[in-house]
């Protein structure tokens, strides 16, 4: 997650694979405050933040969040205060739990069914820089298969060395009969009757994708077809090292395979190019918190993102903690350019002066569904 986010900030130019960040010439200090199951402290993270605050960064990025809030004086406050003071532009991601009754799998309170599930832990005015995601436009691969006349459209597996497995492309050409298989437990696998076959699996939160496969492996299947929660939270791959092909289809496309009486799909062995706009990313937290304080604040790209992975070569990555860091390289490059033009004003001036002027010059959109 850190490559990646790093990628975005500050990929050299010329580097041979394709890319380049938003400050090719970026010096980046990573500050680790989770730990190794991404859990922190908050002790922790204020702790990190003061520590670039010492250490004199001019921009601090955040591609992680909690959907929980603080009210009045509070250790995370008062550090994203001290940042501001001392000049810095602080950018955090908005989350990718989208809006509305159904966010994150909660219910909103029945008194503010408006509220949104923001990543904000700050309290209302706080200097904090809230960053949604916006689509990167252009064209990408997908996958496709046939199910009644018509396409459905999914997205492949990206197993951990980089490599894409299209279920298209790894099964033979021809007919696939569909089994519902729930949420891919072990025994709804293994008395589904799915020898062959391709299961139909429900994704939820907190499953572990690789377990699901196999199980579907153990048991006989041919495949399986992911069907996306409700409210997606922007994964563009299955991200697993599947020993069986995986496909991930839409909520909707998925009720349909699950409402058909002995669902039947058809496997062409072809892709299709799939044109992408530049519009809101569908699983991008935004709305009123508890407080009644909107957010977010701007949008960087986060649809879509090519960036380094961990272990060589590059992912294309969605979610608000790819939009958070290109736009602390934006406020980076703002910050630099500025300074070639003559003297910046100091310490809180300074960082609500780049922040005003990163929010007066952003693209306008009221496009939010």
């Amino acid at each position: 997650h850190g490559t990646k986010v790093t990628g975005i900030i500050a990929a050299v130019q010329n580097n041979g694979v394709g890319f380049t960040g938003v400050m090719p010439d970026a010096a980046i200090m990573p500050v680790k405050v989770l730990d190794d199951n991404g859990s922190a402290k908050i002790s922790t993270v204020v702790s990190g933040i003061r520590y670039a605050v010492q250490k004199k960064s001019d921009v601090i990025n955040m591609s992680w969040g909690t959907v929980s809030e603080y009210y009045g004086d509070n250790p995370f406050s008062e550090a994203i205060a001290a940042a501001d003071r001392a000049g810095i532009v602080v950018c955090n991601a908005a989350g990718n739990d989208g809006n509305g009754t159904f966010s994150a799998g909660n219910a909103a309170l029945p008194e503010m069914p408006d509220t949104g599930r923001i990543c904000d832990k700050a309290e209302a005015g706080s200097p904090l820089l809230v960053v949604a995601s916006a689509e990167n436009s252009g064209q990408a691969e997908a996958g496709m298969f046939l199910f009644g006349g018509q396409q459905i459209v999914f997205r492949p597996t990206m197993h951990s060395d980089g490599s894409i497995h299209y279920l298209s492309q790894e099964l033979s050409a021809g007919d696939y009969a569909c089994v519902d298989c729930g949420t891919g437990a072990e025994l709804e696998l293994r008395y589904s009757g799915v020898n062959t076959k391709l299961a139909l699996i429900r994704r939820t939160s907190g499953q572990s994708l690789a377990e699901i496969a196999q199980r579907a492996k153990n048991s006989g299947a041919a495949g399986v077809i992911l069907i996306d929660r409700e409210i997606p939270d922007g994964l563009d791959y299955v991200y697993c090292d599947a020993q069986i092909p995986v496909a991930l289809v839409t909520y909707a496309d998925g009720q349909r395979l699950l409402s058909a009486a002995n669902p039947t799909v058809t496997i062409t062995g072809k892709n299709v190019m799939l044109e992408y706009p530049p519009t809101v990313s569908s699983f991008s937290s935004w709305g009123v918190k508890h407080s009644l304080d909107l957010r977010p604040d701007l949008m960087g790209i986060g649809g879509r993102v090519r960036s380094a992975a961990y272990q060589g070569s590059d992912q294309t990555l969605s979610g608000t903690s790819m939009a958070s860091p290109y736009a602390a390289g934006c406020a980076a490059l703002l910050r630099e350019s500025l300074g070639k033009q003559g003297d910046l004003p100091e310490g809180a001036a300074l960082s609500a002066y780049l922040r005003t002027l990163m929010m007066r010059s952003e693209e306008h959109t009221s496009e939010l569904q």
